[in-house]
């Protein structure tokens, strides 16, 4: 009985996307070209400065892959001549230099977030979009009490809504969306003074929280999830005078207005549920669209 050759790439394809995250193979790795021995505390600027080389040495440890070579120079005590690494004087005192933002947007690193990222406590903005980062945010980032954005779209990460950004009082901006995280969207979300929320593209599901009317935020994305029923009771209405269907049974059709009259939109109401975004203020764009609870 003749039986149909399999291609050995189909073999190999398979066997890679049953792998997992980089995070439990990083022991065997070469330590991602991290600095073996870590340099005298008389070497660094101050105390910040060296918790700041601990935290990125481990995060060295934890790439498997940088095409781009951006992490190539996380070498020695001067983090704030690292690849993609921003120093300034510390918000609560000007005399001392801090590690106050990281840039590693579209480097296609493959990796993890280890969980000594939380020392960098002097962070204000971390921007990872478009690269391979997998598995899970660490708790530890509860300690990053000076972010106000936060960038993880375009990822691998997976697993529950990271808890530990409903810690961080000064985050304004959260992006998550196209990655692989799942089950329910956190009610203390949207009790957060977060203006801009974007959570699409990835495996939500159990609905939208009640508590989604209560954000301040001035956009909010939410499409392309699993998140079923319909809009909550504390969502807004009206959409300049147009309603938005509640009901998961029902649509309302909708005719967005013009950028100019988009200027006086109310914050509230932005929305990106289903496939169907809309926007308000500079963001709008003429659109019509159907907009369901689901």
């Amino acid at each position: 009985m003749h039986h149909p050759r399999v291609p050995y790439y189909s073999i190999f394809l398979a066997i890679l996307f049953l792998l997992p995250c980089p995070s439990t193979l990083a022991a065997d790795a070469d330590g991602g070209g991290a600095d073996q021995t870590q340099p005298p505390s008389r070497a660094f600027l101050n105390p910040r400065i060296q918790q700041a080389y601990i935290a990125l040495q481990a995060w060295k440890s934890a790439i498997l892959s940088d095409p781009t070579n951006i992490t190539g120079n996380w070498h020695g005590p001067n983090v704030c001549s690292y690849g993609g690494v921003f120093c300034s004087a510390s918000p609560s005192d000007p005399s001392l230099t801090v590690v106050a933002g990281i840039d590693l947007n579209h480097a296609d690193i493959a990796g993890y977030l280890p969980t000594e990222l939380g020392l960098l406590t002097d962070l204000a903005l971390l921007h990872l979009n478009s690269n391979r980062f997998c598995g899970s945010v660490p708790l530890t980032f509860r300690s990053l009490t000076f972010l106000h954005e936060l960038d993880l779209s375009n990822n691998r990460f997976a697993g529950r809504f990271p808890e530990a950004v409903l810690s961080l009082p000064y985050l304004k901006y959260l992006d998550l969306r196209y990655n692989e995280f799942e089950g329910p969207i956190p009610d203390k979300l949207f009790d957060r003074p977060l203006d801009a929320i974007f959570l699409n593209h990835n495996r939500f599901r159990l609905g939208i929280p009640d508590s989604l009317g209560n954000s301040p935020a001035s956009v909010v994305v939410l499409a392309n999830n699993q998140l079923g029923g319909g809009l909550p009771g504390s969502a807004p209405r009206r959409l300049h005078g147009q309603p938005i269907a509640a009901d998961p049974s029902a649509a309302a059709e909708l005719v967005c207005p013009s950028p100019v009259e988009a200027v006086a939109a109310d914050p509230k109401v932005v929305l990106g549920i289903g496939g169907v975004y809309l926007y308000h203020r500079r963001l709008l764009h003429q659109n019509r669209g159907t907009l369901l609870g689901t």
